[in-house]
């Protein structure tokens, strides 16, 4: 009786010792697949790239972009920080915030800060129309964007100013960030 017990629990646990190898060998498969999962999904990242505004067509790859997309993000970029009053200039400063390379992000942040404060407490408008062509530099993804410039203090207008811009951008793993923003000086001879 008891050696038949014995051989009823041998069985058993060779059984449950079969099941576990199986699990194991299951587990062990799986792992590996998903392991291969990973790998590839960390490999081959994909980025979807769309401007606020398209108004003309593109072409955006791994390693570079057209002008066209320069062109369109830079003046996409230049009307949310120009085109701005007191009650919208903190959300469209945000938002470029969110196109800026992280190397440059905390120094634009207090240039953008200044702005935004100057702006709420003095009551400034302002509006921006491009004019004339725009000079890309794609060795060096950076636009020069000429137009005149409006600005309102309350309800008085300013004088309208002719202004040149310039946005540095560079292109990383799919994505175009803004480097930098700044207003060119014009030079005066004679």
């Amino acid at each position: 009786m008891q050696l038949k017990n014995f051989g009823t629990m041998l069985d058993i646990s060779k059984a449950m010792n079969r099941l576990t190898f199986i699990g194991f060998l299951f587990m062990t498969a799986l792992s590996v697949i998903l392991g291969l999962c990973v790998y590839r999904l960390i490999d081959h990242k994909t980025t979807v790239v769309v401007p606020a505004h398209i108004n003309k067509h593109f072409t955006v790859s791994y390693e570079t972009v057209d002008q066209s997309y320069i062109l369109q993000m830079a003046r996409f970029i230049l009307s949310l920080q120009l085109n701005v009053t007191p009650s919208n200039v903190v959300d469209n400063h945000n938002l470029i915030l969110s196109y800026v390379s992280s190397n440059q992000y905390h120094s634009l942040l207090e240039i953008l800060k200044e702005d935004e404060n100057a702006i709420i407490s003095s009551k400034i408008s302002s509006v921006f129309y491009p004019q004339g062509t725009a000079v890309v530099d794609m060795n060096h993804l950076a636009i020069r964007i000429s137009g005149v410039l409006k600005k309102w203090v309350g309800e008085r207008e300013l004088e309208p100013k002719k202004a040149t811009y310039e946005i540095d951008f560079s292109y990383k793993n799919g994505t175009l960030l803004v480097q930098s923003i700044n207003e060119l000086q014009e030079s005066h001879n004679g």
